[in-house]
């Protein structure tokens, strides 16, 4: 005797159903015949059936669309679409046959090596954004750009996408630093490698990740900030340092002082910014080295550490004769220095470059709407 019972076939048939669907849906996102390529049609709704608890935290760090220099090879509707839109398709290929964990496409690990977006740090898959070798090894670990410490890590953090650091890099220790043994050289110089062990990250494949306990990969991890700079200088010649007193009991400049930014001692007779020479690329990186966070949304929020539009360049190059202050560029960007003057009052000889030593903050012009307006002259 057969029963029958409607209410449970009805839920088979519907259960039938959303399978086929699911499936088809599937099937629908590529042609398996077309292999392990990308594919810019999988739609975000048809993975998030499986992956919805992913966010745009997702992204984070590992977009490698987001550099410019990478998409070279790109046309430009492409490149806009990539760097402000890219499909789950973009990097990843969900038929991919090459026993590859992510699924990560081979246009996504070409372009990740060369992208400065990435954060490959931590990231077993990203090996490749720093080494020759996909997975490196210890006896066998061969840093991209010949080799280059410095060079492989500056890629990124001496651009946009990444912290730069304020420590230089490429130099001989002087006399008065004493670098512990356990912290290596290059021939003598100072590398990333000297204070960052970067091998510590090959933990990332491991439960007990060391990145819980040491994300920055320091050399020594369980020091302040201060104690491990303490670790090759000498703390008494540091503990009261104030880089914007570079005038003695005497009034009389102190040169030791002026190279802490500069690397040799600037003329102070002499205007413009192209007559000084700083120690490091961006002269941004002292001002936030020590006020940390002024890079973006400052002042009043909007990030103005930037090339300057032809409105506004023709406001600074004419300040002096029109305010009687100098607003100056470094390399043709707007910097700290810019809006800040950062010597103390009597080091500076001509009043136009002299102004705002005077002032707290250090503002070159008088704080509230003229600070605006030097810069903003049509408002």
């Amino acid at each position: 005797m057969i029963r029958h019972y409607p209410m449970c076939n009805f839920r088979i048939t519907v259960m039938v159903i959303a399978v086929i669907a699911l499936s088809g849906a599937f099937l629908a996102m590529t042609d398996p015949s077309r292999g392990a390529e990308s594919v810019h049609d999988v739609s975000a709704s048809t993975c998030d059936m499986c992956h919805r608890s992913l966010t745009a935290l997702h992204y984070s760090g590992l977009n490698p669309y987001l550099d410019p220099e990478a998409l070279r090879t790109f046309e430009s509707s492409e490149k806009k679409r990539l760097a402000s839109n890219p499909s789950c398709g973009d990097c990843h290929v969900p038929h991919d046959t090459t026993n590859n964990r992510n699924l990560l496409s081979s246009q996504y690990l070409q372009i990740a090596a060369i992208s400065r977006s990435l954060n490959p740090h931590w990231c077993s898959v990203l090996c490749i954004s720093c080494h020759v070798q996909s997975v490196p090894t210890s006896d066998k670990s061969v840093l991209v750009r010949n080799g280059d410490t410095n060079g492989t890590c500056n890629r990124c953090h001496h651009s946009e996408f990444a912290r730069t650091e304020i420590h230089p890099v490429g130099i001989i220790p002087s006399e008065k630093i004493n670098v512990p043994p356990e912290m290596p050289l290059d021939n003598g110089k100072l590398t990333c490698k000297t204070c960052h062990q970067c091998s510590l990250q090959k933990s990332a494949l491991t439960a007990d990740s060391e990145m819980r306990r040491n994300r920055n990969f320091l050399r020594h991890n369980a020091l302040s900030r201060t104690e491990f700079c303490f670790l090759c200088h000498v703390s008494e010649s540091y503990r009261r340092l104030n880089p914007h007193k570079q005038l003695d009991d005497l009034g009389e400049i102190q040169e030791e002082v002026c190279l802490f930014c500069h690397s040799s001692r600037p003329d102070v007779t002499v205007l413009g910014p192209e007559h000084v020479t700083f120690v490091v690329d961006n002269p941004n990186q002292y001002c936030t080295g020590c006020h940390p966070g002024f890079d973006t949304k400052h002042p009043s929020g909007g990030s103005h550490l930037v090339t300057p539009s032809e409105n506004i360049l023709r406001a600074l190059s004419t300040s002096i004769e029109r305010i009687g202050v100098e607003l100056p560029l470094f390399r043709g960007k707007i910097v700290c220095t810019t809006c800040h003057n950062p010597h103390e009052e009597g080091v500076i000889r001509i009043p136009a470059a002299a102004s705002g030593a005077q002032r707290q903050h250090k503002l070159r012009l008088i704080p509230g709407m003229n600070l605006c307006t030097g810069c903003h002259w049509d408002k």
